[in-house]
């Protein structure tokens, strides 16, 4: 998971911690503004890094930049479909969320992310 890029490795690890936050009131039993709360946290903190990764890979002119901001874009409204489609079931999150945070991890965290690292 680790990219060499200390602030980035940090905002990574406060991303997980937020999606397992989420993960731990699901399988608590709870739902409503305990899961909502979590979500609109995972939700800001995002947005706050995609916006310092961006602006990193600009720093560096990484030549994906463009790439990337707009899997950027497309994680974050798939992210947004999830949290409306969660809010109107009462803060009742599903497999699919799951899921889609487990691709994120996957293939964004794990796998583009580290394309940045090396340059």
């Amino acid at each position: 998971m680790a990219t060499g890029i200390e602030a980035m490795d940090i905002d990574h690890q406060v991303l997980i911690g937020l999606m397992a936050v989420i993960e731990t009131r699901h399988h608590a039993g709870q739902s409503g503004d305990d899961i909502l709360d979590a979500i609109i946290a995972l939700a800001n903190a995002t947005m706050d890094h995609f916006a310092a990764e961006e602006a990193h890979m600009a720093e560096v002119e990484h030549p994906a930049l463009t790439r990337h901001a707009l899997i950027h874009r497309d994680l974050m409204e798939r992210f947004a479909g999830h949290a409306e489609r969660i809010g109107h079931a009462g803060g009742q999150a599903d497999e699919a969320f799951f899921n889609f945070l487990e691709f994120w991890v996957l293939t964004h965290i794990n796998g583009l992310d580290k394309d940045y690292a090396e340059l």
